[in-house]
């Protein structure tokens, strides 16, 4: 029963798992079984069964990841793209835009930072983040992209 599973599976482990699977389900079953056939093909019928969803299972999980992979290869494409347009929008900016709008989204520091390190007050900070992004999405928008921002 073994070697016929594995031959189907093609891995011992897997194979184990099934033939314990089958003889389970030979043992709960067992009140089922007609004498139509011999039990040897009724139990290599059953496990014949639990061997082809293993095997339909697997390859959906394989296909479950492929999906996934060309998900995450889209996905990053579509990043790296945006990284690009944003690189290329910000050097149309004035260096004061560009500078606010780094240590907000890249350096990801907070207004009080900012403002500390560019010795200006916390509304000012503020005020430049918002023209900043005003102008980076009409900078966008004439590149066009739309709802960046």
């Amino acid at each position: 029963m073994f070697f016929y599973i594995y031959h189907v599976i093609k891995n011992k482990d897997s194979a184990e798992d099934i033939l314990i699977e089958t003889f389970f389900e030979v043992w709960k079953s067992a009140a089922k079984f007609k004498k139509r056939a011999t039990p040897i093909s009724w139990v290599l019928g059953i496990a014949r069964n639990i061997s082809l969803k293993y095997l339909k299972k697997k390859e959906e999980e394989i296909n479950d990841v492929h999906i996934k992979f060309d998900e995450d290869i889209e996905r990053s494409l579509k990043q790296q793209e945006l990284k690009q347009i944003l690189e290329k929008a910000f050097l149309h900016l004035s260096l004061e835009h560009r500078e606010i709008l780094n240590l907000v989204f890249y350096q990801e520091l907070s207004y009080l930072e900012i403002a500390k390190i560019l010795d200006i007050p916390v509304n000012t900070v503020k005020t430049r983040v918002f023209y900043a992004k005003k102008n980076l999405k009409e900078i966008l928008y004439k590149m066009g992209v739309k709802d960046v921002l």
